[in-house]
């Protein structure tokens, strides 16, 4: 028989048990009514065609299981609340030092105790990593590598389960029936990305599951649609020749005869073991090619360097800068609760001092204005105080010699004419009272704003 031909309905068979498996997972099947009761919230896994392949499994999988659950966006930091579990979907996005996206994303999540369910996915490391939320995850492996690998600790031991990829889960009436009358030639599907073991990809490679890429998997049409276009590409290729595991099981379902190559770490060789060897149209074939691979020793350094630099970044770097932020929300809500509104006060204090001090240097103004007439009637006080103390000194001097003679005053034409000393002392009085009264309306003059001048021709009189 020719080695190219693929028998459709045996392997539409093959894949119907793979599908029927998953369905009759009791452990599986527990876990997602237990979350799905206390209201989780789904994460679809972002990322290329493959990751797409799996979700539209897990949506086809929730109908099956009569569960209603949309995905939401992870990075939407207002639904990662701790009293909301998480379920999120299956990937290979678990390779320490690699890919580490999911694993900063959820921790915060739980470190406040917050409870997580991982739907069938390959763990590379991270074994730490889940070891310290232990009680509050649940993790499902694709493949027997992973799960012995978590097996080994015995905290994770009865945190794991095993089933097979939810890509396998489909229900073959969700895509749509496409017919390629012609199949001919081979086509190169090998990953151009951090997994690749390749140092160069072959000739005419199309990395097809890369023309999708992004977290665009939270809607089972938008899965449909781009899984659609992709099988009415690689439908029309006899064989196909790709390290992509998604694609393999892809390009599986559609009818084409696949190679299947290893990549840089276990997942294709683990996956293909557990559950791909019982597709009869795959073929697994270990490397591409010994010339352009990636020799295992440069590899595993390359390897074991990224996952100390990324456990670095994990158990150093990320929780540094968490502290920080969470510092910086400390002082903002300082500044929110106590700064600004004493600032405000402040500010207001501030304008009421402003207004005193204009109102006082008004005052000072007006009284600086007035020193100088002050001044002047200082000036006049001591003016009048002299005058009258010479003329009462005069007087009193006076009336004493015109006492002691009992006669008529002096013949001075400056002094004033009596001849009585009664009269003489009722006149000084007088005088006193004109200095006094002269005196006082100076006074008003000034403090009432009467022109300086008004009454000139009087003053100068009277002084």
């Amino acid at each position: 028989m020719n080695d190219l031909y693929v028998d459709a309905s045996e392997v539409s068979f093959q894949f119907a048990q793979i599908r029927a498996e998953i369905l009759k997972n009791e452990q599986l099947n527990n876990e997602l009514h237990e979350y799905f009761s206390k209201e989780a919230r789904f994460f679809s896994s972002g990322g290329n065609l493959g990751d797409g392949l799996i979700q539209l499994g897990t949506f086809d999988l929730f109908e099956s299981k009569g569960i209603d659950l949309r995905a939401v966006d992870p990075n939407n930091h207002s639904i990662l609340l701790p009293e909301t579990p998480i379920i999120l979907g299956g990937s290979g996005a678990w390779v320490e030092g690699v890919w580490e996206y999911w694993a900063r994303l959820l921790r915060p999540h739980l470190e406040a105790g917050g409870k997580l369910l991982v739907l069938p996915s390959s763990f590379n490391g991270f074994v730490d990593y889940f070891e310290r939320y232990a009680d509050q995850i649940f993790l499902f492996a694709r493949e027997e590598v992973s799960f012995s690998a978590l097996a080994k600790s015995r905290v994770l031991r009865d945190r794991i389960g095993l089933c097979p990829d939810l890509a396998f889960a489909i229900n073959p009436d969700t895509l749509p029936k496409q017919k390629f009358l012609a199949r001919s030639g081979e086509l190169n599907l090998f990953r151009t990305d951090a997994e690749s073991a390749l140092k160069r990809t072959p000739l005419g490679n199309c990395d097809v599951a890369l023309l999708w890429n992004g977290g665009i998997w939270s809607e089972k049409v938008s899965c449909i649609e781009a899984i659609t276009a992709a099988c009415d590409l690689i439908g029309r290729f006899q064989v196909v020749n790709t390290d992509r595991l998604h694609m393999t099981v892809l390009s599986a379902m559609i009818g084409c005869k696949v190679n299947m190559y290893s990549g840089n770490y276990f997942k294709l060789s683990a996956v293909y073991d557990y559950t791909l060897k019982s597709i009869s149209s795959i073929k697994y074939c270990g490397l591409y090619d010994l010339e352009s691979q990636i020799s295992f020793d440069e590899n595993e350094a390359m390897r074991e360097e990224l996952i100390n630099l990324a456990r670095l970044r994990r158990d150093w770097y990320e929780p540094e800068i968490v502290r920080l932020q969470n510092l910086i929300a400390e002082y903002d809500k300082i500044k929110n609760e106590w700064f600004e509104p004493k600032l405000n006060q402040f500010h207001n204090n501030l304008e009421m001092a402003q207004r005193e001090i204009s109102i006082l240097r008004a005052e000072l103004s007006y009284f600086k204005r007035k020193s100088r007439t002050i001044s002047e009637i200082e000036q006049e006080c001591q003016y009048f105080t002299r005058r009258l103390e010479h003329f009462l000194g005069s007087q009193i001097s006076l009336l004493r010699v015109n006492i002691d003679k009992k006669d008529h005053i002096s013949e001075d034409e400056s002094a004033p004419k009596c001849e009585h000393a009664d009269q003489l002392v009722h006149l000084m009085c007088e005088q006193v009272r004109s200095i006094c009264q002269r005196f006082y309306e100076d006074v008003n003059r000034i403090w009432t704003g009467s022109s300086p001048n008004d009454n000139n021709d009087e003053n100068c009189e009277g002084r």
